[in-house]
């Protein structure tokens, strides 16, 4: 006697279709992955202006450029440089507060630097790695996208 089914229990996309899908996921996953390093710029800008203001938000500050440090097959790091509007540079004298910032600023690295990197200006190499200038007037606004 046959035990084999008339139908088969489900079927499935061809393989193309299949192709199709899986590379259309990994779009959503990488774009997602560059808009949370954008919205991650928004909470380094927010940080930095409490670590100069100890978190007065109606108090001055004159912030508008942070350094990074992005060395190969690593986060990247800010060594505490600020720039000011005048082109001054400074140094952020809270080392606890830096700290802290940095939760944030990890979460950038190669792999989501399309959602960083357009807001920065490359500044040079040293044997620390890449050194750039986060532009904190641009990444103070907040992006409104996700495809």
């Amino acid at each position: 006697m046959d035990n084999t089914p008339p139908n088969a229990a489900y079927t499935l996309p061809d393989p193309a279709t299949l192709v199709e899908e899986i590379e259309l996921a990994e779009l959503f996953l990488q774009a997602a992955a560059n808009n949370r390093a954008r919205v991650r710029c928004v909470v380094i800008a927010a940080g930095v202006r409490d670590l100069l203001t100890d978190h007065q938000h109606d108090r001055g500050f004159d912030a508008v450029a942070l350094e990074l440090i992005h060395a190969p097959r690593s986060p990247v790091i800010a060594p505490g440089t600020y720039w000011t509007a005048a082109g001054e540079r400074r140094e952020i004298a809270d080392d606890s507060g830096l700290w802290e910032l940095h939760e944030h600023i990890s979460e950038l690295d190669a792999a989501n630097a399309e959602g960083w990197q357009p807001l920065c200006t490359r500044i040079g190499i040293s044997e620390d790695g890449t050194h750039y200038r986060l532009d904190l007037i641009k990444a103070a606004k907040l992006p409104r996208y996700l495809p």
